[in-house]
């Protein structure tokens, strides 16, 4: 006769062969319970395993892998189904299985799914693909702000808009027909306007190479509380740490 299940113990099983971090006598004791009660099986963890492993994935050993978004999606989208009732697959309670043990199993399955979907809500951007990276930030970010470019006199054909994340301190500028400068004798620079700040913080110096869409991501130098409006000025190349703000060829706002 079997001795009496540890409670926790199949959930530490389970999530360690979802890991492949099982010793050889856990293995055998884990193929001997669900040989016993073969209803205690559950695929889950594999799910989140399979996620997190997707999620840390590393090119090169040095940066993360960007996702393509829609594998992002379907991602996120099972691991939702798996924290919504009725939708993931769930093993059939065993008759004589405590109810604390129960409840131990879900909320141990609840946190390793929740930690597998904010890795990949807060998936890494990708540096080398800004346009695939903002797709990425469109898609996921739940608190995300829009707001169309307002370009001044001289820049009138320019169009674009930003998008920011609040929650993630994490946006994107896109520009289309803006006209194209010299590195060598000018820059754009991008300036955040904070509540919280006196003066606009620096959202990193950047180049238009093409009149067609250009996607440039906000390098912002400091933490960013509540941004109420962005602006490009033209500055020397290098950019400065205070713009006079004499130069500003667009702005964006609600």
């Amino acid at each position: 006769m079997s001795s009496p299940l540890e409670p926790g113990r199949l959930e530490e099983l389970l999530a360690d062969r979802a890991l492949d971090a099982l010793e050889t006598e856990d293995l055998d004791e884990l193929s001997r319970l669900l040989g016993d009660s073969p209803h205690l099986e559950d695929p889950t963890y594999e799910y989140t395993a399979a996620a997190l492993e997707l999620a840390f994935a590393r090119q090169d050993g040095s940066a993360y892998t960007p996702l393509p978004s829609s594998l992002s999606a379907s991602i996120e989208q099972r691991l939702l189904a798996l924290t919504s009732p009725g939708q993931a697959p769930k093993p059939r309670p065993a008759p004589d299985l405590p109810a604390r043990h129960r409840m131990r199993l879900t909320g141990a399955l609840g946190w390793l799914v929740a930690a597998g979907l904010a890795i990949v809500i807060a998936w890494p951007a990708s540096d080398g693909e800004p346009a695939e990276a903002r797709e990425q930030l469109v898609h996921l970010a739940k608190d995300l702000v829009t707001w169309s470019w307002r370009v001044q006199a001289g820049f009138e054909g320019s169009r674009g808009d930003v998008v920011w994340s609040p929650q993630r301190e994490e946006g994107y500028m896109r520009l289309s027909g803006w006209r194209i400068n010299d590195p060598a004798s000018e820059q754009y620079q991008l300036w955040i306007f904070d509540r919280d700040q006196a003066n606009p913080i620096d959202g990193g110096v950047f180049d238009v190479s093409s009149d067609g869409d250009v996607i440039v991501p906000i390098d912002a130098k400091l933490g960013v509380g509540e941004a109420y409006q962005f602006a490009v000025t033209i500055e020397k190349p290098g950019g400065v740490v205070v713009s006079g703000q004499d130069t500003i060829v667009a702005v964006a706002l609600p």
